[in-house]
C-alpha cells in the first residue's frame, strides 16, 4: 500500500494529465515493476513521478508533455526533476524518430538544470557533461539549449576565472538572451540572472557596472515570470545604494508571516535571534537550510530563535517548502502588499545578496552579519551564555553591492 504522501503525488499527477484512461495507464502503482530510482531492500523507495517502464514511445511522450506543463507546485517537488530525466532517457532509448529524440533531449537538459540550480553539484556535473555531448546535435534547439547551459556554468563558476574575462562573459550572455522575448525568459533564467549581478559587481569600472545593471535589468523585466521580472525591474534602476552598517544597532523586523500572523521582533527580546533573508528559488539558500534547521533544533530550547524573511513572490511555493521541510520558525512574506505604505524589509535594509543573515543579541542589536557554520554556532553560544563579544561583520566589501543574488561563498 502506498504511503499517504505518495497518494497525494498520484492525485496531483492525475489532475495534471486529466482523469482519462490513458493517463492512468501512464502512472504506475505499487504493484507495478520497480522504477529506475528504487533502492535495494524489502521496502524500496520509489519516485512517484516515474511511470511504468512498459509505456510505448507515444504514451511516454504524452506523459512527459503533460508533466512539463504541470503547475509550479508539482515541478517544485524534489522527485520531479530526477523523474523527468529518467523519462527523457527512456524516450531517447526507444529510437522513436528524430522529432521525439530531439524533444526528449531538450527535456533531459531542462530536467537536469531544474535539479542542478539548487546547488546540486552531482546534477550540475551531469548537466555540463550532457550539454557538451549535445553541442554537435542535429537539432538546432538542442544545440542552443546546450550552449546556454554551458555558458551559464561559466557564469556560475566565474570566481574560478580571471577577472579579465568577466566583461566577455557578460557580453556573451547578453547576446544569447537578447533575442528572447519576455515569455521565453521563464523560471530557468532566474539562476543565471542572480549570478550575473555577482559578476557585474566584480567589474572595476563603475560606469560599466551601471551599464550592465541597466541592460540586464531591462531584459529580465520583460519576463512573465514574477520573480525574474521584479528582479529585473529592481536592478534596472542602477547600482543599489550602499547598505547601512547595522552592526551594534537595533534591527526592527515586522510584517505578516507565511501563516498570516502579525510579527514584531520585539516579542523575541531576551532571545538570541538570527534573521535570515532567503527565497525558495535561491540555490545557496536551500543548500544552507538543513544546517540551519539542525542548529535551531539544537539551541532553540536554550533561547535561540530564527526569523526568516522570504523574498519569494509565490506564496504557495513558500508555504509548500516550509511544510515539506518542517520549518518551525516564522517566515515573513516580504512581498506582502496588503499594506500600501509598507516598505519591504529587503529594500529597507538594502539586502543586496541572499542568503543574508543578521545575528541579534538579547537586546535586539546586531552583533554579526553573514556568519556561517562553526563561527555562527560559537557566536550564538557566547550570546546565550551572556558573554561579552566583539560585534563584527563578515560581509564582503560593499563598495559595489550586487542586487538580490545567490551568495554561495563561505558556506560550511
Amino acid at each position: 500500500m502506498l504511503a499517504i504522501r505518495e497518494w497525494r503525488h498520484w492525485f496531483v499527477v492525475l489532475l495534471v494529465g486529466g482523469c482519462v484512461l490513458g493517463t492512468w495507464a501512464a502512472v504506475t502503482t505499487a504493484k507495478d515493476e520497480p522504477s529506475a530510482t528504487e533502492e535495494d531492500g524489502d521496502k524500496p523507495k520509489r519516485n512517484p513521478f516515474v511511470p511504468r517502464a512498459s509505456l510505448s514511445a507515444e504514451e511516454l511522450f504524452e506523459y512527459i508533455d503533460r508533466m512539463m506543463e504541470a503547475p509550479r507546485s508539482v515541478q517544485s517537488q524534489e522527485e520531479y526533476g530526477p523523474a523527468m530525466v529518467i523519462c527523457a532517457e527512456r524516450l531517447i532509448a526507444k529510437n522513436a524518430g528524430e522529432t521525439m529524440r530531439a524533444y526528449a533531449t531538450n527535456v533531459k537538459l531542462q530536467a537536469l538544470h531544474k535539479v542542478a540550480q539548487y546547488d546540486n553539484q552531482e546534477y550540475q556535473e551531469k548537466l555540463v557533461q550532457f550539454s557538451k555531448e549535445c553541442e554537435a546535435d542535429k537539432d538546432k534547439q538542442v544545440v542552443k539549449t546546450a550552449k546556454f547551459y554551458l555558458l551559464e556554468n561559466e557564469i556560475v563558476t566565474f570566481q574560478e576565472k580571471k577577472p579579465e574575462v568577466y566583461g566577455k562573459l557578460l557580453d556573451e550572455t547578453y547576446d544569447m538572451l537578447k533575442p528572447l522575448d519576455g515569455e521565453s525568459l521563464d523560471a530557468r533564467y532566474l539562476r543565471v540572472a542572480s549570478f550575473l549581478t555577482r559578476v557585474i559587481n566584480e567589474l572595476p569600472e563603475e560606469d560599466r557596472v551601471a551599464k550592465e545593471y541597466k541592460r540586464f535589468g531591462e531584459l529580465f523585466s520583460k519576463s512573465e515570470f514574477r520573480e525574474l521580472s521584479k528582479y529585473g525591474k529592481r536592478i534596472a534602476k542602477g547600482v543599489p545604494g550602499k547598505a547601512e552598517n547595522l552592526v551594534g544597532k537595533p534591527m526592527p523586523i515586522d510584517g505578516m508571516t507565511h501563516d498570516d500572523k502579525k510579527f514584531d521582533i520585539k516579542q523575541y527580546r531576551g532571545k538570541v535571534v538570527l534573521v535570515d533573508f532567503w527565497a525558495t528559488w535561491c540555490g545557496p539558500c536551500r543548500a544552507a537550510m538543513p544546517a540551519l534547521i539542525e542548529l535551531y533544533d539544537e539551541l532553540h530550547d536554550e533561547g535561540f530563535e530564527v526569523v526568516g524573511v522570504s523574498l519569494d513572490q509565490d506564496k504557495d511555493a513558500l508555504l509548500k517548502y516550509i511544510e515539506e521541510n518542517d520549518i518551525e520558525w516564522p517566515n515573513i512574506f516580504d512581498a506582502d502588499d496588503s499594506d500600501s505604505d509598507r516598505k519591504a524589509l529587503a529594500e529597507r535594509y538594502s539586502v543586496n545578496a541572499i542568503p543574508a543573515t543578521y545575528l541579534l543579541d538579547k537586546e535586539g542589536k546586531v552583533v554579526a552579519k553573514n556568519l556561517h557554520g562553526v563561527k555562527l554556532k560559537e557566536k550564538i553560544e557566547e550570546l546565550l551564555k551572556g558573554k561579552p563579544t566583539e560585534a563584527k561583520s563578515e560581509e564582503k566589501s560593499a563598495e559595489k553591492p550586487a542586487d538580490i543574488k545567490e551568495e554561495s561563498k563561505d558556506k560550511e
